[in-house]
């Protein structure tokens, strides 16, 4: 074995998996080294996620989720909570498998990586539009964190101050009257108490100030920052992004990560934290004028997903040859490529 500044490889064999590993060691040599750790993390991918669910009760999300947003801490990994990309859920995978207190994130502007020394950043995707319906769903149907809040104000659902319109009607408010230079007063902001549609994701990127909505979102910006990052995964590969998280985090794969190998893949069971909000409307289905008003609220998102899906397309190819594992199946990569198009 080949030493390294104190850092040993070698492969272990998990099944019918073999990972490459490297292990930080303060004093072991080639001859005591084992896949004790390897086998650790593969425990800790099974472990049944109802356990995690129970302990992130309604009360303990806010807390469990997010570190807050002032208190910028060291930490080996910034991960941005973008709201509604599985947020939660992504921090309960991912606490499994470099365990939560490595993690500092929270619903914030990028530039709060630069507040503090990290060693690795990350972040998720989603498919705009589909994004952009969930934001709505959310609005309609508040957790139990929101809905007191809503309720002192008498503007939650089902009282006199309710206002949110029909997902349409919202998309071309925000569209075809945009407020200029916009301040939200609070995640339920005062234009129709739900948050402002408008890029989400390229807001979040570069923005300065969490409640500051600029007119105009610096795409080369944007795109700058998503590239830099180092790790992005796509919601509408869950699985495979968990895959790339541990591959890029932990040098180390997992054996439900194998596409080709339907027990395995099926063997992994995500986290899934609803915030108790659900809906069955597709965004494929609406018409072509609410069609329109999504793009007009998206063109830098749709940039971004689409540069993110070919990135993450491209890792996908890197991560198997060098796994030697198919973890990308033909299905999902066509799937992948047609919502980046849409």
């Amino acid at each position: 074995m080949m030493q390294l500044n104190r850092y040993f490889t070698w492969l272990c064999t998990v099944g019918f998996l073999h990972l490459p590993l490297v292990v930080s060691l303060a004093s072991a040599s080639a001859d005591t080294a084992d896949c004790s750790l390897l086998q650790q993390h593969e425990t800790q991918f099974r472990q049944a996620p109802s356990e995690v669910v129970q302990q992130l009760n309604a009360s303990k999300w806010a807390g469990w989720c997010w570190n807050g947003t002032n208190n910028v801490v060291d930490r080996e990994i910034f991960l941005l909570h973008i709201g509604k990309i599985a947020g939660c859920s992504l921090v309960g995978d991912l606490s499994m498998l470099v365990g939560r207190d490595n993690i500092w994130t929270a619903q914030v502007c990028w530039e709060k990586s630069t507040k503090a020394r990290f060693g690795k950043t990350a972040l998720m995707l989603r498919r705009p539009k589909d994004h952009l319906l969930s934001i709505y769903h959310q609005c309609l149907q508040p957790g139990p964190l929101e809905i007191k809040a809503l309720e002192r104000r008498g503007i939650a659902p089902g009282q006199e101050g309710f206002n949110l319109p029909s997902f349409g009607d919202w998309v071309r408010s925000w569209n075809q009257h945009p407020p200029k230079f916009y301040h939200a007063k609070g995640y339920h902001n005062e234009r129709f108490h739900c948050v402002d549609p408008r890029n989400p994701v390229g807001w979040q990127l570069t923005c300065t100030e969490e409640a500051a909505r600029p007119d105009h979102i610096d795409e080369k910006k944007s795109l700058a920052i998503l590239h830099s990052a180092s790790v992005v995964g796509i919601l509408e590969a869950y699985q495979e992004s968990i895959c790339l998280y541990s591959a890029k985090l932990r040098n180390f794969l997992p054996s439900h990560c194998n596409c080709e190998d339907a027990s395995a893949w099926d063997a992994f069971v995500p986290l899934h934290i609803d915030h108790d909000h659900s809906y069955s409307e597709r965004a494929d289905d609406y018409n072509e004028s609410v069609q329109k008003d999504i793009e007009g609220l998206t063109q830098v998102d749709r940039k971004l997903y689409q540069a993110g899906v070919t990135q993450f397309i491209q890792e996908m190819d890197d991560l198997e040859k060098t796994f030697k594992v198919k973890v990308l199946c033909r299905q999902q990569r066509q799937t992948l490529l047609s919502a980046a198009s849409g």
